[in-house]
């Protein structure tokens, strides 16, 4: 059942998806690598966009216009620099917290520094996990902003390469197979080689592996 609503999924959504990636690619086409950034700045900092930022990472890296690594670079700092909103948002909220709570959010701070901040927000940053559920709280627990902003710039970084190197050489491993001529083939196989990518990916229980 959920490869059928995969596949409707697809179905219903192609025309969109094509048209993002028309609009991503006129953005990097006036901006270059400050394109990647840009748009990974703009989707971490709404949290949610129609089409997910790494989808489009994964299309650009698919053109093989770009080096997949300074795309990681371009994007891990956008990234970063747009997820560091909702640690100050935590901060700001830190006062009107009842005390009760803050007890249990020191609780909280003890354990995360047991594991490391840095880890904790680099594993997050650099897996499919939902990190901008951690950021509020580091921020009301007002931990080292600097590790923080390191850790997700380097998470970050390793998650959009990985994605951009996905699409750079899933594209050459289509093409070889359907051959030069079926490029518009080409692309439709890749989209939707990035539609089971992230379905895959978010089927995984990513939190069992860092218990």
């Amino acid at each position: 059942m959920d490869y059928i609503l995969l596949i409707l999924y697809i179905h219903e959504n192609l025309n969109a998806t094509v048209d993002f990636k028309e609009i991503f690619n006129q953005i990097i086409a006036s901006y270059g690598y400050l394109g990647f950034f840009i748009v990974s700045f703009i989707a971490t900092l709404t949290i949610v966009l129609p089409v997910p930022y790494l989808f489009a990472i994964y299309i650009a890296g698919s053109t093989q216009q770009f080096n997949p690594a300074f795309i990681g670079l371009a994007s891990g700092l956008g990234a970063a620099l747009g997820e560091l909103w909702l640690y100050f948002v935590g901060a700001g909220g830190r006062r009107v917290i009842p005390e009760k709570i803050m007890n249990r959010a020191d609780k909280l701070r003890r354990l995360i520094e047991s594991y490391g901040v840095f880890y904790v927000v680099f594993i997050f940053a650099a897996t499919p996990l939902p990190d901008d559920l951690i950021y509020p709280t580091l921020g009301i627990l007002k931990m080292d902003i600097k590790q923080i902003f390191l850790a997700a710039f380097l998470g970050k970084t390793v998650l959009a390469a990985f994605v951009a190197y996905a699409g750079y050489y899933s594209y050459d491993i289509v093409l070889n197979y359907l051959g030069e001529e079926s490029s518009p083939l080409a692309s439709i196989v890749i989209i939707i080689l990035a539609f089971v990518m992230a379905y895959i990916i978010l089927r995984i229980d990513w939190e069992k592996y860092i218990k």
